[in-house]
């Protein structure tokens, strides 16, 4: 614990004293979100750095941090005295108005309650377990960013840009568990928050209305619920509002901080999901735009942004090019019936799962958790926005409106006809922007306030009963009315707050301790609470209760598996066990562009991408238990772990569960229900 507070605490201290320098004249939201990328640009590249030279680990990272962090001092002369008389924070009049403290205290509330439960709770994300977390736990043991195969699924993972796992590994790296890897999306919701408000400022929105839109835009129960999970789509959103933040701020006054800060937050978008890839030319299309206006050093100024961009975002873009000849890869690339990149999958593969009728509006307005903010203001801000702002604006319409008002359109353009996935994740940028559209057009028509307030409440309220339920929902609400009561009483006639330094070092030294027991606990604890959350993650009990049987009796062993995707629990508590992918043909290990012949798709029922996988040119081709035995040993396998295939009709096991049943002599049960079987593996 100690070594975690230390380490992010000097990224904390350089990525402060960074944005303090860049921020100027001083604006403290401004500041805290440019710390912010800031921060999390130092973990991808000491990482990334580390990690190319096969030097990834915990004495290495700090040694990094250390020089870093003595450079930073020296040369910028920081200031490492704190005020005698603490931190002062002024508020003004923000707590004489009810509504906004009844929105600080239910997203603190709801917040805090979310947080506790992943406090207590293993990680239960489908992604998470197959590939998020997976990904890090082969960087440390391996002390590289070498990516272990994907298989009997969707094959791409090991070629996605990985900047959410870099981010998942200096949560993990410590502690050898995700009891805060699956908080690390947090600070992301708080640079969308601020994001924002800045945003909307830069619209000439007043901070009223820019404080709503922020906070309509957090409760949104499906982005709300995003805290629950270490997915990577609020981390997308957030440096795409931090992107656009920056971007708008050049574009009214063009200054040197604010494009390096653009391009630092597009680079790290790029750098963490494909997707971000048509987002982000939403961004860059415009700032390219903008060197058409002078006076500016166009030359310098482009390539310190492609310079920028390449080192935070186009790692894996690189690599894959490398080690394939395609950015994209595994995408089969084709643009008017002509092949750009070879690829082994086309875009149906990526579609198989999805129909026209996950992209009706009444399933995202009704099914998918927009709250009542979708229908009331999302959606009419989305599709009447632009037209609406032409008509009141048509003499005085700057670029910058016209701008912001148009991505509702782009961003879902781009959604439907360029990206093949109708998850709703997707979008939460496009909602971002219709919010701070919605609350500009209120203040542009004049709507009174009284019934701007009316709508926020309406909206905020019934958020609440989407985000929590039963239990969960109960505690909530006692928690944020708790907090109601607290700020009305003791803050709603104080504009401004001191923090004394006695008052900031009780909080670190009680924060400290209860994570440290909050920690131990969850260690303890954290295979048994599988079986607890069943109902809660949604994963069958015939895993959880094996994951639960394998940490009780299996340590430092060498594990392969077979079957569904869902290698992480096999590690064990504490990571000590070994867990691979065995080849059955005489390609071992496997990497999927080894196969230059493969190709793969599937549709709903993946018992066809099955069989495509034993086909002579893929990976899974040319099956010869001969030379899987041989792997097996070569790798000194202790047991065989095997799940029933995903997704199919009927309960399906792998070709390896076969050979193990008919070699008996090898493979011992130990362990068996109706979907996993595991194996003793007999060595000669």
């Amino acid at each position: 614990m100690f070594l975690f507070f230390l380490s992010n605490t000097i990224y904390i201290i350089v990525s402060a004293a960074i944005s303090r320098t860049l921020i100027k004249p001083f604006c403290l939201r401004d500041t805290i979100i440019a710390a912010g990328i800031i921060f999390y640009a130092l973990v991808v590249l000491t990482e990334e750095l580390l990690g190319v030279f096969g030097r990834l680990s915990l004495p290495n990272i700090l040694i990094v941090q250390i020089i870093v962090f003595l450079i930073t001092v020296f040369s910028l002369k920081i200031n490492l005295r704190l005020p005698k008389k603490g931190f002062s924070i002024f508020f003004g009049d923000f707590f004489r108005s009810k509504l906004n403290i009844f929105l600080l205290s239910v997203i603190s509330g709801f917040f805090l309650v979310k947080l506790s439960i992943n406090f207590f709770n293993p990680p239960f994300g489908w992604d998470c377990l197959n590939y998020h977390f997976t990904f890090p736990v082969q960087w440390l043991k391996t002390a590289n960013l070498t990516n272990p195969p994907a298989v009997f699924g969707d094959p791409s993972p090991p070629y996605y840009p990985f900047g959410g796992s870099l981010l998942f590994f200096w949560f993990m790296a410590p502690f050898k568990h995700f009891m805060f890897s699956d908080l690390a999306q947090l600070p992301f919701f708080i640079l969308s928050f601020l994001a924002v408000i800045g945003i909307s400022a830069t619209l000439g929105l007043n901070k009223k209305y820019a404080f709503y839109a922020a906070c309509l835009f957090t409760l949104i129960p499906n982005y709300f619920k995003q805290l629950e999970i270490a997915y990577v789509d609020v981390i997308v959103s957030g440096l795409f509002l931090v992107a656009l933040h920056f971007l708008l701020q050049l574009l009214k006054n063009y200054r040197l901080p604010a494009v390096f800060l653009f391009s630092l937050s597009t680079g790290l978008l790029l750098g963490v999901k494909t997707v971000a890839l048509p987002y982000s030319a939403l961004l860059i299309i415009v700032f390219l735009f903008s060197f058409l206006f002078p006076p500016k050093k166009t030359l310098p100024i482009f390539f310190m942004f492609i310079f920028t961009v390449i080192v935070f975002g186009g790692f894996m873009y690189i690599r894959n090019f490398l080690e394939t000849s395609n950015f994209l890869y595994p995408f089969d690339f084709v643009i008017f019936g002509k092949r750009i990149f070879k690829g082994v999958m086309d875009r149906a593969a990526y579609g198989a799962h999805f129909n026209f009728t996950d992209y009706s509006f009444s399933k995202l307005l009704f099914h998918e958790g927009l709250g009542a903010a979708g229908f009331i203001l999302i959606l009419p801000a989305a599709v009447l926005g632009l037209p609406l702002v032409l008509i009141k604006k048509r003499k005085n319409l700057d670029f910058i409106t016209l701008y912001v008002f148009s991505l509702p359109a782009l961003i879902y353009s781009v959604y439907r006809f360029v990206i093949p996935l109708a998850n709703t994740r997707y979008l939460y940028c496009l909602f971002a922007v219709s919010l701070i559209a919605a609350f500009y057009l209120l203040e542009l028509f004049s709507v009174p306030l009284k019934v701007v307030k009316g709508l926020v409440f309406v909206c905020a309220l019934s958020s609440l009963f989407e985000i929590a339920s039963h239990a969960e929902l109960i505690a909530a609400l006692i928690l944020s009315a708790v907090l109601f009561f607290l700020f009305a009483v003791f803050l709603k006639k104080k504009p401004r707050i001191t923090v004394s330094l006695i008052t900031i070092s009780a909080f670190i030294v009680f924060l400290f301790l209860g994570l440290f027991f909050l920690e131990r606990d969850y260690r303890k604890n954290e295979y048994a609470r599988y079986i607890k959350i069943e109902k809660y993650s949604g994963y069958w009990p015939d895993a959880t209760r094996a994951w639960f049987w394998l940490n009780s009796n299996l340590k430092k062993k060498n594990i392969s598996y077979a079957g569904r995707p869902v290698p992480l629990p096999l590690y064990g508590q504490n990571l000590t066990n070994n867990v691979y992918y065995t080849s059955v043909n005489t390609v071992d290990p496997i990497r999927l562009h080894y196969f230059k012949k493969s190709y793969y798709s599937w549709d709903e029922d993946f018992l066809s991408l099955h069989q495509k996988m034993l086909q002579a040119d893929n990976y899974r081709g040319k099956a010869s238990f001969e030379a899987w035995i041989s792997n097996l040993k070569k790798r000194d396998t202790d047991y065989l772990f095997v799940y029933s295939l995903q997704q199919t009709k009927d309960i399906i096991f792998p070709l390896e569960d076969m050979w193990a049943k008919d070699n008996p002599q090898i493979f011992t049960p130990v362990f068996e229900n109706k979907t996993i079987h595991i194996y003793k593996v007999e060595r000669d």
